[in-house]
Formats: structure tokens, C-alpha cells, sequence
């Protein structure tokens, strides 16, 4: 099985290195490789299209994933649909970097390189969710990926546009409901429907937009059901690493887990005016979900927790294209968010979190001067979070967030240069006798990208951010059941600082493509929960301590074309993470193990198959009192076909976990209770008119 570990890096980058900079021949002159080039119907070169797709989240302006120096990525049409689970973090698990919390189906949210939390921002076309998912791994991010257009990713401190707690990288859910462009047509919509076996899960999701004139309507909606998941084994009994070893490897033993169940729904309703030199709209987003969380087996309430969310958000944007002195274009986006969620243990409500809050960011594009581009903008951000209940761990308050930034770009061919700086003033008010902080906080960017030819490059960009505490990190004193912690935050924690650095190879043209991330991140003054071996109610406290931490490691996501015809093209590919933390010279908590994905496709003209391995490693770089983790092997295989020509449809299967192998997530708070799922026979359709 894997380790985590890796000792043997420099020789693996140096010949990487080799393999981008003088990549294998191309093999367009092999027979009918031209007719299959000039085949609309055909979509090979997966990679090399992923790589030129336009991403809107990481600058001023669209630019081609290729150009941007940062690990990305995109999920759009089939591969979003064939991706898409109950979560946002689940449905993201199989990017480069990206793992889920795997806090349920319920609830589970990603995490980028060992962070998440207060240093990932998930946003939703661009602004705040509004939620309360960075408070408690048991919360859920309120944006449902069913009603995603596209979801963005961007991996590392690339961005100052978005705020310093997105450090870790930016989420970015895209679903359109504010048009900025004229359609089509008079009219355009889709229709998608899953279901899946292992939980007995069905959802279903439609989209409508109507013009009339300038005008453009927008009416969305989703509903989903699943019971309970099954895994491999028996899910109730926590086991330490011997217990788990010493289970015999055969043993067709299986069960479901009590309080995984999840029902959801949400819709929304957005009208716009487009112009030919802007657009304003306005939507109104209602979304509502009811799913349990199998605590933890140490936990009091043996039932579980049930958490029952409501969401109501109002989202405003607008732009105008043009000359505005040195500018050529302003958009605006604003969003209002009202959010609460119950928890209930035996049907009695216990705790209930409630979040108003708004952001606004109005951004405005300067007009090319000579080489320069870039573009200017301000972000206002209130939150007000407010926990009711005999297990309300966090007092009241808000916090406000006010923000200048600023991101140029040289284009000196074949050199581009990319600098970025924010200027942040926050300030967190508490209830009661609870102690106020305010914090002004700068940060900077850097980075270069050298264009090899025209389908190669190499890049270098080095980040400087300073991320205030959060009220979570500053006020928290009590118990936590969700997490079976008694957490106590520190209300003298000093801002933390983040230096980054990230070296970036790209290669987009050729028998040979994709990309190798090089990172590593220098914490000052690191806040992170540690066990102090004392207990309080029952539970392990846990405290919000500061120290110096590491992360490092790398991404590599690699595609080679085998062959490639008139009748269709086989492709291999080859995906690695690694990264490792450490703070005080002690390995971090909940830092994902180490993993490899080998995978091959067959395409033809109206048929896709896909075979895959997921090598998750061993986890012995452990925190003290935490547990190592074994790893385990996951293979999924799936089938996409469209079969007509002139109509935008696609059906697909799919097997997950198709072997039915156990393991644990080691990122979960919950590895001991909640197994990763058993096989899981998937189908659905997606259609597009």
C-alpha cells in the first residue's frame, strides 16, 4: 500500500521535468487522424480541451485554465454529472488536492491540501454562501452541486480577490442565475436524474430560462432523497488499527449506518436585463434539508443527531462594458443570506445556529494599457451568528469585513508576470462580557509563468497572506457532540501568517499532457485544535492553540493519448497527491494520506468507458492521540453515451467502490464510525434543449 511518505521525490520531478519540457511526438499523422480532429461529435483530447477551458474565478477577466500559474480545476457537463454526489465536498473528492470531510452524506466539505474550514472559501457564483459550514464539520455547505452549471476550483493562495481565509483555495459554484449574456434562443433548458443503489438514492433537478426581449427569467429547482449508507463491515464498532487489521479481509459481513440518510430541496427563481453593454438581475434561492450524522461511537446520544437547515438568499449582480476612464468594464455582485439549522437528538430540538449575513464586491476591469491588464475592487462582508441551546459551544457575534485589493498583469512574451495586494480591516464584536478584536491584515502576491512554446509552460508565484482568527477560533467553550470534542478557543490568538511558494508545469499539446504542482506553505502562528489528554462533560478537550506549521507536497495529473483514429482514442491517465503538515516539530491532525489514481479511457464517437484504481495510502504521520489510519483501494468504471446527433443528451452508469472494499477516511472526524461506502451502482441522464 502507499505510504505517505515520499523519500524519493527529486528523481521523480527531474524526470517528470524531462517528459514536459521534450514530450513524445504527436500522432496526427496517423490514419483518418484528421477526419477525427474535424468530427464535432468526437470530444478527445480531454485533457488538452480541459486545459484551454475558460475559468472566471481566479481574475478580472476569463482566462484559460492553462495560463493560470495555481493548480485548478474545472467540473462541467458530463465529467460534473458523473461526478456529482450528495455534497459539494464528496462530489469534489476525486480532484487533484481535494478530499471530502467525509462528515456524512449530509454534510461533508472539502478540503485543499490539508485546509479547510476558515482557510477555503466556497462561494456561489462568485459571493459568500452564508452558511455555517466552516463552524463544525457536521454543517453543511449551503449550495447543492445538483443545480451547478460548472463548480471551479483553485488549489493554493491564488486569489486575493476573495478574501484572506482563502489561503487554502477557492470553491466556486456556478449556476448561472443572474444571466449576463443574451440566450440563445428564445428558450433553453436541462433536465438531469440519478440514482444510486447503495443508498437507495434518487434526485432530480430541472432548469428553465425564457427571453422576452431583453428580459431573461430564470426559474431552477432540486429534489433529493437517500437512506441510509451501506459499507462493508460492521459500521458501529469503533476499532482501533489492530482491531481493524485482524478482520478477516473476506468476511461478506455488511450493514447500513444509522443516521446517514439525507432529504433536500431548493429552487430558485431570477429574472435579468441583458444589454449589449450590460446586464442587472436579480434571484431569489430557497433551499431546505433534513439529514442525520452518525456521531461518533463515544458519543452520549446513541441515536445520533438530526439536522434540520433552511436557507433563504437573495443574490443581486450587475455589469457595465465600456469606457469609464481607465476602465472598460464594472460588474457588482451582492448577496443577502438567511440561514439557521436545528439539531435534534431523540426529536428534541437541542442547539440552533442561526447566520445573517451580506456581501458585496464591486470590481472594476481597467482597459489594457500597453501590456498591463489588471483590476481594482472593494468587498464588504457581515455576518451576524447567533447558537441557542444546552450544547451552544459558541457565544454570539459578528463580525464585519471591509477590503481593498488590487491584481495587475505584464505580458511580456513569452514571460507574464501576475502581482496581487489586499488590504483588509475585520472586526469581531461578541455578546455579553466577551472580549472585542479588530485586526487590519495586508497581503501580496507574486508570480511569474515563462510560456516554453506554445503549448508548454512553467511557473513560479510566492504569496504572502495574513488571516485574522475567526470567533469560532477566538470564543468557542463547550461541548461538541457532532465532533465528540469539548472545544475551547482562545480569545488572545494573533492573526496567522502564510508564506507560499508554488512551482507549476503544464504541458497541453502532444501524446503527453497535464500538469505537476509543486507546494509549500510556512505558517506564523498556525491556529489549530490540539487534544490536551484532559476530558470536560465526557469529551476530549480540545484547545485553539498557535504555533509555526508546514504543509507541503504536490499534485501531478497526467493523461497520455495511446492511440488515436477516425473511430475513436484511448487514453491513460495518472493522478498523485501528497502533502504533509507538521506544527512544533508534530505531525498535524486529519492531514490526508497520500494517493494515487491510474485510470484508462475508450472513447468513440457516442460512447465514453472508463476504468480507474484509487490507491489511498497508509496514514502513520499521526498527531499525538490520534489514530493512524490504513489505507485502502477503491475501483470505479463507468459508461457515458449520447446517442443522437442532433440532441443534447447523455445517459450514463456507474460503479463505485465496485470491488466492495472497507476503509476510513482519515480526514473524517467520524473514520471510526462512518466507513467509506460499499459498491454502489449508479445511473442516470442528462438532457440539454
Amino acid at each position: 500500500m502507499l505510504s505517505s511518505n515520499t523519500r524519493s521525490l527529486p528523481g521523480m520531478l527531474a524526470f517528470l521535468a524531462l517528459l514536459f519540457l521534450n514530450p513524445l511526438p504527436s500522432d496526427a499523422d496517423n490514419a483518418g487522424a484528421d477526419d477525427h480532429a474535424a468530427d464535432p461529435a468526437h470530444r478527445g483530447h480531454q485533457h488538452d480541451e480541459a486545459l484551454d477551458e475558460l475559468v472566471v474565478t481566479f481574475s478580472g477577466h476569463e482566462r484559460r485554465r492553462f495560463d493560470v500559474i495555481q493548480g485548478t480545476s474545472v467540473l462541467a457537463e458530463d465529467e460534473l454529472q458523473r461526478e456529482i454526489q450528495t455534497t459539494l465536498g464528496d462530489t469534489l473528492a476525486g480532484q487533484p488536492g481535494v478530499v471530502s470531510t467525509g462528515f456524512a452524506p449530509g454534510a461533508s466539505r472539502p478540503v485543499i491540501r490539508g485546509l479547510d474550514g476558515p482557510r477555503l472559501r466556497v462561494l456561489q457564483n462568485g459571493v459568500s454562501v452564508v452558511d455555517a459550514s466552516t463552524t463544525s464539520p457536521d454543517h453543511q455547505v449551503a449550495s447543492d452541486p445538483l443545480l451547478a452549471e460548472r463548480i471551479e476550483v483553485l488549489r493554493g493562495a491564488g486569489t486575493l480577490r476573495y478574501g484572506s481565509n482563502a489561503v487554502g483555495g477557492v470553491v466556486n459554484v456556478i449556476d448561472g442565475r443572474i444571466a449576463e449574456r443574451p440566450l440563445d434562443g428564445p428558450y433553453q433548458g436541462a433536465v438531469g436524474l440519478h440514482y444510486g443503489s447503495n443508498a437507495d438514492d434518487a434526485n432530480a433537478a430541472g432548469l428553465l430560462r425564457a427571453a422576452a426581449g431583453p428580459l431573461v427569467f430564470h426559474a431552477e429547482g432540486f429534489v433529493r432523497r437517500g437512506h441510509d449508507l451501506e459499507v462493508k463491515g460492521d459500521p458501529l464498532a469503533s476499532r482501533s488499527r489492530s482491531d481493524f487489521d485482524a478482520q478477516d479481509p473476506l468476511a461478506p459481513a455488511s450493514g447500513r449506518v444509522p443516521g446517514t440518510d439525507v432529504e433536500s430541496h431548493g429552487g430558485t427563481l431570477g429574472a435579468s436585463w441583458v444589454g449589449e453593454d450590460g446586464f442587472f438581475g436579480l434571484a431569489y434561492a430557497r433551499l431546505e434539508s433534513d439529514y442525520g450524522v452518525p456521531v461518533p461511537p463515544e458519543e452520549p446520544p446513541a441515536a445520533g443527531i438530526r439536522i434540520d437547515l433552511k436557507q433563504n438568499r437573495i443574490d443581486l449582480g450587475g455589469g457595465l462594458r465600456g469606457s469609464f476612464g481607465p476602465f472598460d468594464s464594472v460588474g457588482f455582485r451582492g448577496v443577502y443570506g438567511d440561514y439557521q439549522h436545528s439539531e435534534r437528538e431523540g426529536g428534541k430540538i437541542v442547539t440552533t445556529f442561526l447566520n445573517r449575513g451580506h456581501e458585496a464586491r464591486l470590481e472594476a476591469t481597467q482597459a489594457s494599457f500597453g501590456n498591463l491588464d489588471g483590476s481594482i475592487g472593494l468587498q464588504w462582508r457581515f455576518e451576524d451568528r447567533i447558537a441557542i441551546g444546552a450544547e451552544a459551544f459558541l457565544p454570539e457575534h459578528d463580525a464585519g469585513q471591509l477590503a481593498l485589493f488590487v491584481v495587475e498583469e505584464l505580458h511580456l512574451d513569452p514571460v507574464t508576470v501576475e502581482a496581487g495586494l489586499r488590504i483588509e480591516r475585520t472586526a469581531i464584536d461578541a455578546a455579553g462580557s466577551l472580549r472585542d478584536r479588530g485586526f487590519t491584515t495586508v497581503s501580496a502576491s507574486l508570480g511569474a509563468s515563462y510560456a516554453v512554446d506554445a503549448d508548454t509552460l512553467v511557473g513560479l508565484s510566492v504569496a504572502r497572506t495574513e488571516r485574522p482568527p475567526t470567533g469560532e477560533e477566538l470564543y468557542s467553550d463547550g461541548p461538541h457532540f457532532a465532533t465528540a470534542g469539548f472545544e475551547i478557543g482562545d480569545v488572545a490568538l494573533d492573526p496567522e501568517t502564510a508564506s507560499s511558494v508554488e512551482l507549476t508545469f503544464k504541458r497541453r499539446e502532444g501524446r503527453l499532457t497535464g500538469g505537476l504542482n509543486l507546494f509549500y506553505t510556512r505558517f506564523d502562528d498556525f491556529i489549530f485544535q490540539r487534544e490536551t489528554g484532559a476530558f470536560q462533560d465526557g469529551l476530549p478537550e480540545r484547545r485553539y492553540r498557535q504555533a509555526d506549521a508546514d504543509f507541503y507536497g504536490l499534485e501531478l495529473d497526467l493523461a497520455w493519448t495511446v492511440y488515436e483514429a477516425g473511430w475513436g482514442s484511448g487514453v491513460l491517465d495518472l493522478g498523485y497527491d501528497l502533502v504533509r503538515g507538521r506544527a512544533s516539530g508534530r505531525d498535524l491532525p486529519r492531514i490526508p494520506p497520500a494517493r494515487l489514481r491510474f485510470g484508462g479511457e475508450l472513447e468513440f464517437k457516442r460512447l465514453k468507458l472508463r476504468l480507474e484504481g484509487v490507491f489511498v495510502g497508509d496514514q502513520d504521520d499521526v498527531a499525538p492521540l490520534e489514530r493512524p489510519t490504513d489505507g485502502h483501494v477503491l475501483v470505479n468504471a463507468s459508461a457515458t453515451l449520447r446517442p443522437f446527433e442532433d440532441r443534447d443528451l447523455s445517459l450514463f452508469v456507474q460503479a463505485r467502490n465496485l470491488s466492495d472494499q472497507r476503509g476510513r477516511n482519515h480526514v473524517s472526524f467520524l473514520k471510526e464510525r462512518l466507513p467509506v461506502a460499499g459498491r454502489d451502482i449508479r445511473i442516470g441522464l442528462r438532457f440539454r434543449f
